[in-house]
């Protein structure tokens, strides 16, 4: 019997974006996709903490669609997509997190700013602890051929409810 990880591990270039793709469309599907570039040891980091981004969202992470991380991945790893990627700072792993639609759609947030804000009001009517976008929301990251799972992601939107009677 082989693990996944062993499966993983064996897989080629090829197998892993495919596998990479179901994983993401799926996700795609009832969530806002939203991506953030960074070393690996700080992405290690990251599915640790509790919360993501203490400076917010909108300007350090991008909302994106599944074609774009794969392109993203790919120009991390080398391999020429012929489509231009902006690498930041020399980043070698790829946070993904995820912002229910549902959530997105009810508050009519449009944007990061609005999820940021949306967060704030969460933060403000103590809803959540501090000001950032909960563990549980962090997919895992994305490094050299390896998809790193958040054994803590359980993406609940009800998480992200504003309590009853308070307007956004």
């Amino acid at each position: 019997m082989i693990t996944f990880k062993q499966y993983v591990e064996n897989m080629d270039n090829e197998q892993f974006f495919d596998h990479l793709k179901r994983e993401v469309d799926g996700l795609a599907m009832n969530h806002k996709l939203i991506v953030h570039q960074t070393m690996n040891d700080r992405a290690e980091k990251i599915i640790e903490s509790k919360y993501f981004g203490n400076v917010g969202l909108n300007g350090t992470a991008l909302l994106v669609n599944p074609d774009s991380i794969i392109n993203t991945v790919k120009v991390m790893m080398g391999i020429d997509t012929g489509i231009n990627v902006s690498i930041h700072k020399g980043s070698d792993s790829l946070v993904l997190m995820v912002f229910p639609t549902s959530i997105y759609v009810k508050y009519k947030l449009r944007s990061l700013t609005g999820i940021d804000d949306h967060l704030i009001s969460l933060n403000s009517e103590g809803k959540i602890k501090t000001f950032g976008l909960p563990n549980k929301f962090i997919y895992g990251y994305i490094h050299g051929g390896q998809v790193v799972r958040n054994p803590s992601f359980d993406p609940d939107p009800a998480i992200l409810e504003l309590p009853e009677g308070v307007e956004f």
